[in-house]
């Protein structure tokens, strides 16, 4: 007989377990439900108790997920359980529309070039919780709270095993022009990309994010000197991004303001030590400025950072080789 398929009634918290004193500031503001008698929509593997069969008891609550609610983060993507366990079945379940994605950005990280990117955020990426002082965090669980019972409220959508039509252009969000403009860059739909950030901006001309994104766009269309416009005005409206710092060093570097590109990878930094694109972006340029040894020093702390950047072993190879010439 076949097992009955469980109703998707609650939301799934997915995190770190290093990120674990956000998820204590969240439920801090879940035991408002609690009192209420609603607390039980909300999961996390903290339901689990001693002696459970806890993969099974995690299976499940996917199984159950309404909402798939993304405590994002460095530690977030570097855990093999969750990217190999609890996001492919629940952006199955999102692609499926069985499920609502919504991720809070808790630290600066590579969700850019993620799968989740093509998803809502409560928060603006550019702005991460953990820089945030406390009223304005409690601002953004306070969204994520509503959010989500407004998620759980509103009639599931049945799945379709057709494509769903995308909305009108002229009804779509400046989320959804976003998550569009996302999905073409990765795709290298360079052009496409760039319509549908400036559609975003269009609506939300004080986006950080989309500036940035229309930066990436315009620097793989080969127009650098507007790729480093773009990528200014992102960080005159967030100067802390280290995505567009990154990208303002990859459009100087275009335009062979090495000196100049330089600074904005160590200004990329200064604000994230750990940034694998700023060190290899900082190797490259120290290395057209002829400063091999100090390029091989860059590459080697991105490849500390990640033994597995191609970027970061060939750009040391090729200094090492421009070292070794007579």
């Amino acid at each position: 007989m076949a097992q009955a398929t469980p109703a998707r009634t609650k939301a799934f918290i997915s995190y770190s377990h290093k990120d674990k004193e956000h998820l204590e500031e969240l439920q801090e503001h879940l035991k408002f439900l609690q009192h209420r008698g609603l607390m039980d929509v909300f999961w996390a593997d903290t339901e689990i108790k001693p002696g459970d069969v806890w993969r099974q008891q995690i299976q499940e609550a996917i199984a159950s997920a309404r909402v798939a609610l993304f405590l994002v983060s460095p530690a977030f993507f570097a855990s093999e359980f969750i990217q190999g366990q609890e996001l492919p079945p629940l952006l199955e379940a999102a692609r499926a529309h069985q499920t609502l994605v919504l991720s809070v950005i808790l630290q600066p990280s590579l969700f850019e070039y993620s799968d989740l990117a093509d998803y809502q955020t409560v928060n603006n990426p550019g702005k991460p919780l953990a820089a945030l002082p406390l009223v304005e965090r409690n601002t953004v669980w306070v969204q994520v709270v509503k959010s989500v019972m407004e998620a759980l409220q509103r009639p599931l959508r049945q799945s379709d095993p057709s494509p769903a039509a995308p909305p009108p252009a002229s009804q779509k969000t400046r989320e959804q022009w976003l998550a569009e403009g996302n999905a073409h860059w990765k795709a290298r739909r360079y052009a496409e990309a760039l319509t549908a950030f400036e559609e975003t901006l269009r609506q939300d001309p004080a986006s950080a994010f989309a500036w940035s994104g229309k930066g990436n766009a315009l620097r793989d269309l080969k127009r650098p000197q507007e790729a480093l416009a773009a990528y200014e005005e992102a960080l005159r409206l967030d100067a802390a991004s280290v995505f567009a710092w990154n990208g303002k060093g990859n459009a100087l570097c275009d335009l062979k303001r090495f000196d100049d590109a330089l600074a904005a990878y160590e200004q990329a930094l200064r604000l994230d030590s750990r940034s694998v694109f700023a060190w290899n972006g900082k190797g490259n340029a120290l290395r057209d400025l002829n400063r091999y040894v100090d390029a091989v020093a860059a590459y080697e702390q991105a490849l500390r950072l990640d033994p597995k950047s191609t970027f970061a072993s060939k750009g040391k190879a090729q200094a090492l080789e421009r070292l070794n010439q007579p």
